[in-house]
């Protein structure tokens, strides 16, 4: 396996005309907002499991306060 090390990836990408610079960076970007997405994705539901989670606490305390009386 070939390991690429910063540095050269800094000459080659300055040797491509502008153009190509460009199209990379339209294509970097496009990736960021993509992952950006699914990070959003995953907080919410993250929270949404959370609130079940919490449901799920609240039942479990309100079971075991009605075990506790009888």
């Amino acid at each position: 396996m070939k390991v690429v090390t910063n540095k050269q990836i800094s000459r080659r990408l300055a040797q491509l005309p502008n153009f190509a610079l460009i199209q990379i960076l339209k294509t970097t970007v496009a990736r960021l907002h993509g992952l950006e997405m699914e990070l959003n994705e995953l907080e919410l539901a993250l929270d949404d499991d959370q609130k079940e989670i919490e449901g799920y606490s609240y039942e479990i305390d309100e079971c075991h306060d009605r075990v506790r009386v009888h």
